[in-house]
């Protein structure tokens, strides 16, 4: 037999205890079998030159092999040639620290990564191992990979309705069964550094708190640990784990079909006039629509009903907003109403107007609204005092509250502005469409959005007007950076994320655009009159027409949020 023992008991790399690779196996069974076909005293000489050539000095075995060498003739260096390639090949994911082998494999792409780990149980289980893809997540969602150049949906809310759907399922059945397992990756921020968890304090879905803490990480266990109570405090914590690569895969999925138009459409009928307003709460599944008949509508759109019409307001309604409690609604009655989200009922008249509210906005307990005479009134309903921000010479059609110190607003008189609420001043005005401003988005994402290239650490706003373009600008200094050209007709809304831009038009045609290149992707149609609301999402288009009718394009898979069950292990 071949003998693999060293002298004085020193293993170098391939005779090491533990280790041995198939083709190596193979290779010493093969020998064996052609050792013992032969006759027994060249089976004897053989032998003895094995076992001379294993019991000799390391420092002396280059001696003996350039003799070797020296005595073969081509034939035999030919074949020493072929067989010492393979040999010399070191599997540096089975040999080298762990940590090593991460680093290599983290210069590979997904698919890369995905052949890697089909090579053997070894290189598979450091292939998917949660550093890897908590690194490709980290470059990929929510932005745009500097070196592929795309991006990966967040899912944050679309994953936290599946878990508020099964906890309050499991509450309504038993106390043990409280947790909610899919808020496992809800608001996840690939920055941070590892898994997540989700804290319920058993008193309901909207007291859910999403928390990175670094004792919870565990990075290199290809798991995502989420830690979620049950209603006892006694009770022990439940870990529900998900890889980072699975988080990475359901995410691609959506990307995919963003990118190749694959969609799913569907419409909602019920208004009698012009859908004005909408918006829509992904964590419910919740969509609230105003409209030119006075009425708002709270729709279901997963079993495409609605389940309430709200009525008050004596003229059209124009602004929506929704959060977890409540619902505000805004009409050219000169009036706001706030509707509790439970019941319905309107619990709340603000006026105040001295003419017709266009559009409204909210964040915490700050309300901005914008009229018909160009004023713009910030209303603080926990403090319950309301002052104006008077500059627009024309209608203020869309307001936006950012970061509860400053708001941007677009009028009729062709101008943006962004005024500090705390001074109550002006700070800037953009100047550039010719034609009313009808709708605009500002973006400040968790990573500073890029255009053509560059970084812009304070923010983009993307504006879209009755000029029929679209304009990017720069929030931190009003220049405009981009005009996007498409729509032959007036732009009425704006829908902005991390990676798209989604505008509806006179010409009753949606547009897709790239947010970094400005790119028009495809056009999406289907009214038969203006687009005149619309809100974009990481799965969903959706928007109202002049025609009275709501259209959802659903970029999900149907399948791609199953149960909790086949989601964790």
């Amino acid at each position: 037999m071949f003998p693999i023992e060293q002298h004085n008991n020193h293993y170098c790399y391939r005779h090491r205890p533990g280790f041995q690779r198939a083709k190596d196996v193979r290779n010493r069974e093969e020998m064996n079998k052609r050792l013992a076909a032969l006759p027994q005293k060249d089976r004897n000489t053989v032998s003895q030159l094995w076992s001379l050539f294993a019991s000799t000095q390391n420092s002396l075995r280059p001696l003996i092999l350039d003799g070797i060498l020296d005595h073969c003739c081509l034939p035999q260096l030919s074949y020493m040639s072929n067989a010492l390639a393979p040999l010399v090949r070191i599997d540096f994911v089975t040999t080298a620290p762990t940590e090593i082998a991460i680093r290599i494999l983290q210069y590979l792409d997904a698919k890369s990564l995905c052949h890697a780990a089909q090579v053997s149980k070894a290189w598979k289980k450091v292939a998917d191992d949660d550093i890897i893809w908590h690194r490709m997540c980290e470059q990929h969602i929510d932005k745009k990979c500097k070196k592929c150049g795309w991006g990966l949906p967040l899912l944050d809310k679309k994953r936290k309705a599946v878990a508020m759907t099964e906890g309050s399922d499991k509450r309504r059945r038993t106390d043990e069964m409280a947790g909610l397992a899919d808020c496992a990756v809800e608001q996840h921020s690939p920055k941070e550094q590892g898994g997540l968890y989700c804290v319920l304090d058993g008193q309901g879905a909207g007291n859910s708190k999403l928390i990175f803490p670094k004792d919870h990480i565990q990075i290199g266990t290809s798991t995502c640990q989420i830690s979620i109570p049950g209603n006892s405090e006694q009770s022990s914590r439940r870990m529900y784990k998900r890889p980072w690569k699975e988080i990475y895969a359901e995410r691609l999925v959506v990307e995919r079909n963003w990118r190749r138009a694959n969609y799913t459409q569907r419409e909602l009928k019920g208004h009698t006039d012009s859908v004005m307003t909408l918006h829509y709460d992904e964590c419910r599944s919740l969509l609230v629509t105003g409209s030119y008949d006075y009425s708002i509508r709270v729709w279901n759109t997963d079993t495409m009903e609605c389940i309430k019409m709200l009525t008050g307001h004596t003229r059209c309604v124009r602004g929506i907003h929704v959060d977890d409690s409540k619902i505000i609604s805004g009409s050219m009655d000169r009036t706001l109403r706030i509707w509790n989200l439970k019941t319905f009922q309107c619990i709340r008249v603000l006026e105040g107007h001295t003419a017709g509210v266009v559009c409204l906005h909210f964040n915490d307990k700050i309300l901005a609204s914008g009229s018909v005479d160009g004023s713009i009134r910030v209303w603080n309903l926990g403090a319950g005092c309301c002052f104006t921000l008077s500059g627009h010479r024309d209608w203020v059609n869309k307001v936006q509250i950012i970061d509860k110190t400053r708001l941007i607003s677009c009028s009729d008189d062709a101008t943006v502005k962004m005024w500090n609420l705390e001074t109550r001043q002006e700070i800037r005005t953009f100047r550039d469409h010719v034609g009313q401003v009808q709708g605009m988005q500002a973006i400040i994402p968790h990573s500073p959005p890029r255009l053509d290239g560059i970084t812009y650490p304070g923010g983009l706003l993307v504006t879209g007007a009755l000029d029929n373009t679209v304009r990017i600008w720069c929030l931190e200094t009003g220049e405009c950076l981009k005009k996007l050209f498409g729509h032959v007709e007036g732009v009425w809304c704006i829908g902005v994320d991390s990676l798209r831009i989604v505008s509806g038009s006179q010409d009753r045609k949606v547009i897709v655009w790239e947010l970094e290149g400005g790119k028009q992707m495809y056009e999406l149609g289907g009214h038969n009159g203006a687009v005149n609301c619309c809100q974009l999402t990481d799965t969903k288009i959706i928007t109202g027409g002049e025609d009275g009718t709501i259209r959802i394009w659903d970029f999900l898979p149907v399948n791609l949020f199953p149960s909790r069950q086949l989601l964790v292990e």
